[in-house]
């Protein structure tokens, strides 16, 4: 039986509300429909989508209307996540490709995008490539970016201005990050709800997986222990590119009397690296400055925990979830005439008329016209 047009439109829009685990009652609340039955019959083509109801739809699963319709075919995007995420993935997922997609737009508006110059470590092979090799990488990657001593301080500026990797945050269901390419460049992906030190780790585990992502990336066929050994080669990338041996020996040696140091220090040595307890203590293990059960001490004491615990109590982390290079660009794009009001709003995922006050969040004032002088250059 040959499908009508308003069938394969339905069967599309019944993909979409399915891969969101959206019921049939939902998506008619979001349509401002009264029956669960008008989309029941939007689904098996028997009553044609509205103008505004296609419009809806498309805003609403972060797809374009010409997907809908069937005039393009959508190109799948493959999004690699860290940790289970299995409720409300698909949502979370189209959201950081269509930022994704923004942002190489207003980065081409401004003349700003030079494309993903990312490095491309060819070489790699999760089954034989030797922990060593993944130590001097962190090394090589950590001066090549100049990161300094303390490199969770300025890795996220780093990587999205010298490599023009996309760094997004969003209040994830399930896993702790993901990390993306496409014909947008590269994307990274944070879960918001995890304190800093966690999205520091998780960053510098992503970009691990972004630097060895080559055309033969084909994760899906691996053996589960294939990527259990994929996972801690990145873990072990992120820690020491996180922290520098010769800045951590320099550091610790200072904690040192009498032959001992103080849990009390280690923590806030950790916090002085931005990284959580555990992985500075693994580090601590790995580089033989600390016996090999030290893990296991600070994991089997809740003293130690509450202590930890204690010393976060008071930390503030930024609630803003568009990258603020992201934001400053859009606005130079508006302030430039490139984009209309409205596309501003679109872009920075709110309405016109609230659109000032989201701004002055990152310190923008909207209609201040001393964006707009100049200076002579002769």
């Amino acid at each position: 039986m040959i499908e009508t047009t308003g069938q394969s439109i339905g069967r599309r829009v019944r993909k979409l509300r399915e891969s969101w685990s959206l019921s049939q009652r939902e998506l008619a609340e979001v349509l401002q429909l009264k029956h669960s039955q008008s989309v029941s019959d939007i689904e098996k083509g028997e009553r044609a989508l509205k103008v505004y109801e296609l419009s809806v739809i498309a805003k609403l699963f972060h797809v374009s209307i010409e997907e809908i319709l069937g005039l393009v075919t959508p190109k799948k995007s493959v999004v690699l996540w860290r940790g289970d995420n299995t409720e409300g993935y698909k949502k979370e997922e189209s959201r950081f490709i269509e930022r994704c997609n923004n942002y190489k737009f207003i980065a081409e508006c401004t003349g700003s995008n030079r494309g993903s110059v990312l490095p491309w470590l060819e070489h790699y092979s999760p089954k034989v490539t030797a922990f060593e090799e993944v130590y001097e990488w962190a090394h090589m990657y950590r001066k090549a970016l100049s990161l300094g001593d303390k490199p969770a301080c300025s890795i996220r500026d780093a990587i999205e201005d010298d490599w023009g990797v996309w760094v997004f945050y969003d209040s994830l269901s399930g896993g702790s990050a993901a990390c993306t390419k496409g014909d947008f460049g590269v994307g990274i992906l944070l879960n918001s709800k995890e304190p800093r030190w966690r999205q520091n780790f998780s960053l510098a585990h992503e970009l691990f997986h972004i630097l060895t992502w080559g055309p033969d990336f084909l994760p899906d066929k691996w053996t589960d222990s294939v990527k259990q050994r994929n996972e801690t080669l990145a873990n072990i990338f992120a820690s020491a590119l996180l922290m520098p041996e010769e800045s951590v020996r320099a550091d610790f040696r200072k904690l040192i009397t009498s032959g001992r140091v103080q849990w009390y220090d280690i923590m806030m040595l950790a916090r002085s690296y931005a990284v959580s307890t555990i992985a500075l203590v693994w580090r601590l293990v790995n580089l033989k400055l600390i016996p090999k059960d030290s893990p296991d001490k600070y994991e089997s004491s809740s003293e130690l925990h509450e202590m930890d615990d204690r010393l976060d109590c008071n930390s503030t982390f930024s609630e803003l979830i568009l990258p603020e290079r992201y934001v400053r660009l859009a606005y130079k794009a508006y302030n430039d005439s490139k984009i209309s009001i409205g596309r501003l709003a679109e872009l920075l995922e709110t309405s016109v008329s609230e659109l000032s006050d989201e701004l002055l969040k990152y310190d923008i004032q909207l209609y201040n016209n001393a964006y707009k002088t100049t200076i002579s250059t002769s």
